[in-house]
């Protein structure tokens, strides 16, 4: 759950606030202390963080504070809200991966109330997600290779990212500098 869906999370975070972290803390729990087995209902120890408690601090100073569980919840499954200066946004899924869609967007700018804001149409809700995904990453390197643009992921940015989910492995809820 830490090295993909949180780090994944992590990571689009990042992107759309075009910031890294400066400094982090997490703690890591597991609450759960065994799962059964959906197609042979064996029943087996589960001995991964199965909760993430995690702080960090931007470089612009700004604050994130994030609760990732395992499993599905009855209530709030994905929920990302960015307070900034000039408005707010809301992004909420009833799944709690962000790589797997179905999500809706709320914003709000001044003296405005939160209301629906409408995703891009090359992000069509009627496309699979996984593969959409794939896709859209791989559309991404063409363009890189092809125009010199940087538009796509790489080498740089999976080493800052795992560089982040060991200081949270290592902080024990200790705040460590990325």
């Amino acid at each position: 759950m830490l090295h993909v869906p949180f780090a994944q999370t992590i990571a689009a975070l990042s992107f759309v606030v075009g910031e890294d972290f400066r400094s982090v803390s997490g703690t890591l729990a597991s609450r759960r202390p065994t799962i059964r087995i959906a197609e042979s209902k064996e029943v087996i120890p589960f001995n991964v963080a199965d909760q993430i408690a995690f702080n960090g601090k931007l470089s612009s100073g700004a604050l994130v504070t994030s609760h990732f569980r395992g499993g599905l919840s009855r209530g709030t499954n994905f929920h990302l809200e960015i307070n900034g200066s000039r408005g707010d946004l809301v992004l909420t899924s009833p799944v709690g991966y962000v790589g797997l869609g179905g999500f809706k967007l709320v914003g709000a700018q001044g003296g405005e109330t939160l209301h629906p804001i409408s995703i891009p149409q090359d992000f069509d809700s009627n496309e699979d997600v996984l593969t959409g995904n794939v896709r859209k990453l791989y559309e991404l390197f063409a363009s890189d290779a092809t125009s010199g643009t940087r538009l796509s992921p790489g080498f740089q940015d999976a080493v800052k990212l795992h560089r982040l989910i060991n200081a949270i492995e290592r902080s024990g809820g200790v705040t460590r500098h990325v």
